[in-house]
């Protein structure tokens, strides 16, 4: 989920996200891409549908994460599930 979270909160965040890619060596724009290339180095699944998550989950996904508090206090706010259905296409 992180590089589509990065992807998505860019707007709002974009300095932040310049120091992350530049940690990683990646340029500045990139953090996104550059934390994406650190999963996959790492072995780990890259897509939600890699680790077995349908669409029709979204609901209840979003559902549930709007009650998680890191989502509350997101860069970018969240103001509701639609928001959440966003993030997790970007990630299927």
């Amino acid at each position: 989920m992180l590089p589509s979270v990065l992807r998505w909160n860019l707007p709002v965040n974009a300095a932040q996200q310049a120091m992350v890619a530049q940690a990683l060596g990646a340029k500045a724009d990139d953090a996104a891409t550059a934390v994406a290339k650190l999963v996959e180095t790492l072995g780990q699944p890259a897509r939600l549908h890699d680790v077995g998550v349908r669409r029709e989950h979204y609901d209840a996904i979003a559902a549930g994460a709007m009650q998680n508090v890191f989502v509350r206090s997101n860069p970018r706010p969240v103001t509701g599930p639609a928001q959440i259905r966003e993030m997790l296409d970007m990630a299927w």
